[in-house]
């Protein structure tokens, strides 16, 4: 079981926003295919995986206020 599963989204503010990515026209073929169950289990993984990137980012960016002297 991926760690992605272990999260419950049921208290997230509303999906309003729309973000799209390209991907091969095999792998949207692929997608297409899935069951609604695996499809939804797709959507959790990729809103998890961005919510982590943009966490990282946050938290790459801010350490290097602990390195200097002066914060400008």
């Amino acid at each position: 079981m991926s760690s992605w599963s272990n999260y419950d989204l049921g208290d997230i503010d509303k999906l309003t926003e729309l973000y799209s990515i390209r991907i091969p026209e095999i792998l949207k073929a692929h997608i297409d295919k899935l069951s609604p169950r695996r499809r939804k289990a797709l959507n959790d993984a990729v809103l998890i995986a961005m919510a982590r990137v943009v966490h990282e980012a946050r938290f790459d960016s801010d350490y290097l206020d602990y390195l200097k002297a002066t914060n400008t």
